[in-house]
């Protein structure tokens, strides 16, 4: 953990590019979707638009962004590690930063490790285990209510929608068997792979023996009402974000069915759980334009997507951006 303020200052100028390249890709992307779907109609009801459903988008957000930190405390808790809510914000939402921005030397996952040593004292290994169990409830809660949401698009005659409905089974039932498996067996999945990658073996190995013993740890954790509090709060930060997509469409005048917006929305957040690009950018656009256009008319659905990404996406990276500043100013890295 040591070498980790030496290495950031050596890449400042890698995380300053990484940011350029990011908010330039949100900038084309968001002007193409808008470009595509806009129409005499858009200025006329972007005129009528409420700014006070803006603030109900942001209520919402917080209480998003406050249950998702909270459900990492209520992890600490449960291996017996108390850990602040303010910490539990900072390793979170530095991750999101990090992911929103061009790849560079220093992974997201040393430096969050780091924030948890460096604020509350919590040790690598305990540190790994809660950022994983953190991932995993987080795809566990998804996946829970993935059932309810598939039916609110069974009516959905697109066949992009069709494709995505077809990539979150398929990504979910991988991601699920992983962990089945590393869990059970965690030496067989390395098994899966030639001798030849002796790199990628050894990586897996360590990877599924983290995740595996992450995993016993929790069962075998005597504090269930602590889990029981992390799985609450796992469902209302998850409910809490699909209710942003509501607050937009109402700003803008659309009429909806709430209870299919909401699970159209936990369908994206599904199709992005894994994306090739910086905070998904692209894939989320085209994703969730597919997906919008089935509750909220063409001309008005790029203003929804653009919003939608700034709430769910750009928030938390800024948010995780100026917490990651801070914490490096008051370490003394420049």
């Amino acid at each position: 953990m040591n070498e980790i303020p030496q290495k950031l200052t050596e890449n400042r100028k890698k995380i300053v590019k990484g940011l350029k390249v990011s908010f330039f890709l949100f900038t084309l992307v968001s002007f193409f979707v808008i470009a595509v779907t806009f129409s005499h109609r858009t200025l006329k009801a972007l005129a009528g638009f409420n700014p006070e459903f803006l603030l109900v988008a942001f209520g919402l957000w917080l209480i998003y962004v406050g249950f998702d930190s909270l459900r990492l405390v209520f992890l600490a808790r449960a291996i017996g590690r108390k850990l602040g809510l303010l910490t539990s914000f900072g390793a979170i939402y530095t991750g999101s930063f990090l992911a929103a921005v061009t790849p560079f030397q220093i992974s997201g996952l040393p430096l969050q490790l780091w924030i948890l040593r460096s604020r509350d004292d919590v040790p690598v290994g305990e540190g790994l285990s809660l950022l994983i169990m953190r991932g995993i409830l987080m795809d566990l809660t998804i996946l829970a209510l993935f059932p309810m949401a598939l039916k609110s698009a069974s009516g959905v005659k697109s066949s992009t929608v069709r494709i995505i409905l077809g990539y979150i089974v398929l990504i979910f039932g991988v991601v699920t068997l992983t962990y089945i498996v590393a869990t059970l067996k965690p030496t067989l999945i390395e098994k899966m792979i030639p001798r030849r990658f002796g790199a990628l073996r050894h990586r897996v190995r360590e990877e599924s023996e983290h995740l595996s013993n992450s995993m016993k740890t929790y069962f075998r954790s005597p504090e269930w009402g602590y889990l029981t509090a992390s799985i609450i709060a796992s469902f209302i930060s998850v409910i809490s974000r699909s209710a942003i997509v509501p607050a937009l469409l109402a700003g803008l005048g659309v009429s909806f069915t709430l209870k299919k917006v909401l699970f159209l929305e936990i369908l994206l957040q599904g199709s992005l759980v894994f994306t090739p690009t910086p905070g998904g950018s692209g894939v989320a656009e085209v994703a969730g334009t597919a997906l919008f256009l089935t509750v909220c008319p063409k001309y008005l659905v790029g203003v929804l997507v653009v919003l939608w990404r700034f709430f769910t996406t750009y928030m938390n990276a800024l948010s995780g951006g100026i917490y990651f500043l801070r914490f490096l100013s008051s370490r003394g890295v420049k």
